[in-house]
């Protein structure tokens, strides 16, 4: 397979924005990465995702304060063990 990686290139046109969290391929490209080297490293994830899910609740006319508990809920009791092997 690495002897072949000329031939498996994929292009596509940029992206002028940075992509959604919930892009299909991001959710894909963060299921198969080791993206975290210790807990702290997946503390930290778990906290600035809740945080972001948090301030995208409040933006629009309909803010949920269930929601919003529930978001904040999760954030402070992700599984960190979880996290850093993701």
């Amino acid at each position: 397979m690495w002897n072949e990686r000329a031939s498996n290139i994929a292009t596509d046109e940029s992206l002028e924005e940075p992509m959604d969290f919930y892009n299909p391929y991001m959710l894909w490209y963060r299921r198969i990465t080791r993206r975290f080297m210790s807990p702290r490293g997946a503390i930290a994830e778990a906290l600035a995702h809740g945080i972001t899910s948090i301030h995208q609740l409040t933006l629009g006319d309909d803010v949920s304060i269930a929601r919003i508990r529930h978001v904040a809920a999760s954030t402070l009791t992700a599984d960190t063990r979880r996290l850093s092997d993701a």
